[in-house]
């Protein structure tokens, strides 16, 4: 499971390779520029709206598997 500083540094890597500014991810994304600093300079939690929008912005999809472990799970 990811933390929240493992997805700044993943946004922010992918941001960069692209070069892509977090002015323009906020622009694209439609949130605001300190939305995206709180997550990516201040390690801020991301909702998970907000970082499936940002992703899709840079060309990525964020998706959900089920983890069961031995456990089942919910109905």
């Amino acid at each position: 499971m990811l933390t929240t500083p493992d997805w700044a540094k993943i946004v922010d890597d992918i941001c960069r390779d692209k070069g892509v500014s977090q002015r323009q991810l906020a622009r694209a994304s439609g949130l605001g520029r300190s939305t995206i600093r709180r997550i990516l300079v201040y390690g801020g939690t991301p909702r998970v709206d907000d970082l499936d929008r940002i992703l899709n912005v840079l060309g990525y999809e964020l998706d959900v598997h089920p983890v069961l472990r031995g456990r089942r799970p919910c109905p």
